[in-house]
């Protein structure tokens, strides 16, 4: 009988180990060397391994859009809030967007870079996002992709400003300590896509000389609202669990909202300059795996 014609790439650990070499190629063209994951030093090198290694089960909770609200709040953080949802689709058809209001967000559950910002939905082109969403959500892809394949589709509260400038964004790098605390690191985003603005800050609110990406840091520093040592608070609090992570916020009316935490900030793809504060960052990542622990979280354990 003629043998059977065997497909590796539909072999799942082949396709694992595919994906890993891929990764590690990207690596070292972007960063210029290559990364150690056996004593790795820095920021970037433990960001990486955590991509490939790492794969934890309480990711498919914390990190999906569809899931987050649940999994923090059920920690009842005093003073955290979330945006209202309305629903969630594996696949857009035009009678999904009847009965939203006319100011809405549609977004994915994982990654970012498809998200429809609505601020009036008489003007909106539904079939044209029905396509483009429906075209690209099953294509989805994550460190975690092959574990955990549930893309869809997530319509929420819009709290943004109806026009004019976007809401400013508010990225904390939570690191625990090994005491157990956590220290922040604010990266502060504001200006429109094409004149962002993204600064790093400390607790202290002193600016550090951090590059991560292309985006220019502001001619002048910023006025922060009064929230922002509570944001800092509940950054760390819903850190709690985590070796790292990021921790997205927003502002609305004078409160604090989630806006989605991320184990995998920027994919480990940009370069932070200058290489000290790669290193420094990588000193302040105690880095443990599974990344998070759910006993410390005082949550439920499995």
């Amino acid at each position: 009988m003629p043998k059977e014609f065997i497909n590796l790439a539909n072999i799942p650990f082949l396709r694992r180990w595919d994906y890993k070499n891929m990764k590690v190629r990207e690596f070292e063209k972007q960063h210029g060397y290559t990364p150690n994951f056996d004593n790795p030093k820095r920021f970037s090198e433990k960001l990486i391994k955590r991509i490939l290694f790492d794969h934890e089960p309480y990711y498919l909770l914390y990190g999906n859009k569809a899931y987050a609200p649940i999994f923090f709040g059920q920690r009842k953080i005093e003073g955290l809030h979330f945006a209202k949802r309305f629903k969630v689709r594996r696949t857009l058809v035009p009678s999904d967007f009847d009965d939203l209001p006319n100011r809405f967000v549609v977004k994915t559950s994982y990654g970012s870079g498809l998200t429809e910002i609505v601020n009036d939905k008489a003007s909106l082109d539904v079939p044209a996002v029905c396509e483009r969403f429906n075209r690209i959500l099953p294509h989805r892809k994550n460190a975690h992709r092959h574990e955990f394949p549930y893309y869809c589709a997530v319509f929420d509260e819009h709290l943004g400003p109806a026009y004019g400038e976007p809401a400013a964004d508010y990225k904390f790098h939570c690191f625990r300590q090994k005491d157990g605390s956590y220290e922040a690191l604010l990266r502060y985003g504001d200006g429109r896509s094409q004149e962002l603005r993204l600064t790093w800050f400390d607790e202290a609110l002193e600016k550090l000389s951090i590059e991560y990406g292309t985006h220019r840091e502001h001619d002048e520093l910023p006025r922060f609202p009064d929230q922002i040592d509570e944001m800092f608070r509940i950054a760390k609090q819903i850190a709690a669990g985590f070796d790292y992570i990021r921790v997205d916020l927003f502002l609305s009316e004078g409160k604090v909202y989630l806006g989605e935490v991320s184990p995998f900030g920027g994919g480990g793809k940009k370069p932070i300059k200058p290489v000290e504060w790669d290193f420094k960052l990588g000193e302040m990542w105690h880095q443990t795996s599974p990344c998070f622990n759910p006993t410390e979280a005082g949550i439920f354990d499995i």
